[in-house]
């Protein structure tokens, strides 16, 4: 699926990219209310994107996008902000010292991203070939995007309010989920 801008066809993967990069942004100049707005934000861009794609094909899909993935990422949120700092706060600390917030900052948001592919996943079941695997790559991006965050982190950057780390950060996302999403059914050039 492309879109066409001026004659020039931009490749959905690109597309995807991008928005994940914009939404990353948005979600850094929302803190400290970051997580939990998380899923809307990134899930309004997505649906943008995937439009054309769910709108045709399965258009439940389509109308659920927003809702599940705003409420998976709010769901997400929860469970990080009760059993994962209540449990896996104290074992972060006992053996990942003086490391523990780099540990947490990476296992609750790769837990946040695959909360958000599994409220995600049963969207995708009927259009994307081995749509279970899309929990786990969901969760990949996460944490792609949030080592990303730890290196500019380790530069200096301050990475809770800046755009720019935001913006890479989701890129991050965006790079590792959008070849997927470029495989729904239908839709893959076989020349792009």
């Amino acid at each position: 699926m492309r879109t066409k801008v001026s004659g020039f066809a931009i490749p959905l993967w690109v597309q995807w990219s991008v928005v994940a990069m914009i939404a990353g942004m948005l979600t850094r100049a929302t803190h400290p209310r970051t997580l939990i707005l998380t899923g809307f934000i990134f899930g309004l861009g997505q649906w943008v994107v995937l439009y054309p794609v769910l709108r045709s094909r399965r258009w439940l899909a389509h109308a659920l996008w927003l809702p599940a993935t705003a409420i998976s990422g709010l769901v997400g949120y929860l469970l990080i902000a009760s059993l994962g700092v209540r449990i896996l706060g104290p074992v972060l600390i006992a053996y990942t010292a003086p490391y523990e917030d780099l540990a947490s900052h990476l296992i609750f948001l790769t837990t946040l991203w695959m909360v958000i592919g599994l409220g995600q996943w049963p969207l995708l079941r009927d259009v994307l070939p081995h749509a279970g695997r899309w929990i786990l790559i969901s969760a990949g991006g996460g944490a792609t995007g949030t080592l990303i965050d730890l290196a500019l982190q380790f530069a200096g950057v301050e990475i809770y309010t800046s755009l720019i780390a935001g913006m890479f950060a989701g890129g991050g996302y965006g790079v590792v989920t959008s070849r997927t999403i470029e495989h729904l059914k239908g839709i893959v050039n076989p020349a792009g």
